[in-house]
């Protein structure tokens, strides 16, 4: 590692302890322990369980990218990288690590190297962009009841709607003069990304994966709330999900860690939790993601034994 990545990793440390520092001292800590020793071991599992689901989600939705760009993976192949993928996701401090092995997995089962980094960045790019149109209709919830909460709900999803349509309407018509300047590599990545908008049924099964991944996620923190005895609506869990799946992203600190659970605690709250609930709830979400890991490590160490 170069020194200004060594940096940038101490930086990414610095605000996960000190986002969850600065959570844990707004609470009583005990209490928030306490929260989480009534999860048990049937609402651990069940909730890891859940969150299984996620894997083949993803996977499934990389594959309907593979294949529209012309560079098919098979469905085993696709879950046993996904899964490494999750592996380094947890141990490195940005998905792109995860995203990097799944590109080296790719190149290693025949891919060029541009079709394996097309594949991976598009994957990303159309569960980021499901994720932005689910949370569109629902962060007006978080304002007060005062607030006009249909009016901004309606008016965001309008305004996704129109960008989507017109990021589509520009991805298949192209400015003419505007791809004749860009290099070769950007011209094959834009026509790989214009395959995956055609026919519209292929869009509808990433969406449908999407929804399933997101779902697997909800149905995760249910579990952990009805066995930590919080009465937690489920329009509250399809509010606050989103919105911690969409803070983890930005990367700012270690595999999401923080910003994850300061954005959960956050919506929580809002929506009439207690903070120490919120805060155990959102850390036993997170731990969750944490046994995901183990499949992943355990591939990457028979595929790097078979190698030696």
């Amino acid at each position: 590692m170069t020194p200004r990545q060594y940096a940038m990793l101490l930086v990414k440390l610095a605000v996960t302890v000190g986002l969850l520092g600065w959570l844990l001292t707004t609470v009583d800590a005990g209490e928030v322990a306490n929260r989480l020793t009534t999860v048990g071991a049937p609402g651990a599992v069940g909730a890891v369980l859940a969150l299984v689901m996620l894997v083949p989600a993803t996977a499934m939705r990389w594959g309907v990218v593979q294949q529209a760009i012309g560079a098919p993976i098979l469905p085993a192949q696709l879950i046993r990288l996904s899964l490494v993928g999750v592996f380094f996701n947890q141990i490195l401090p940005t998905p792109i690590g995860g995203d990097a092995m799944r590109v080296w997995g790719a190149r290693r089962l025949g891919l060029s190297l541009g079709k394996a980094t097309s594949g991976v960045l598009l994957e990303r790019a159309w569960g980021l962009g499901t994720l932005l149109l689910f949370t569109a209709p629902i962060w007006p919830w978080l304002l007060p009841e005062t607030a006009p909460r249909m009016a901004l709900a309606a008016g965001s999803t309008a305004m996704a709607l129109i960008a989507l349509l017109v990021g589509l309407a520009v991805l298949r018509h192209p400015p003419t003069r505007f791809t004749r300047r860009l290099p070769n590599v950007l011209v094959a990545f834009l026509d790989d990304a214009r395959a995956t908008t055609i026919p519209v049924s292929r869009m509808l099964a990433v969406l449908v994966w999407s929804v399933a991944g997101h779902a697997a996620s909800m149905g995760a923190m249910a579990i952990l709330a009805a066995a930590m005895g919080l009465a937690l609506p489920p329009i509250d869990i399809l509010i606050a999900v989103p919105i911690a799946l969409l803070a983890a992203v930005v990367p700012i600190s270690f595999a999401g860690w923080g910003v994850r659970e300061g954005a959960l605690v956050a919506t929580l709250t809002a929506l009439g939790a207690t903070q120490a609930d919120a805060l155990a709830l959102s850390v036993a979400f997170g731990l969750t993601h944490l046994p995901l890991a183990l499949p992943g490590a355990v591939l990457w160490l028979v595929a790097r034994d078979g190698r030696s």
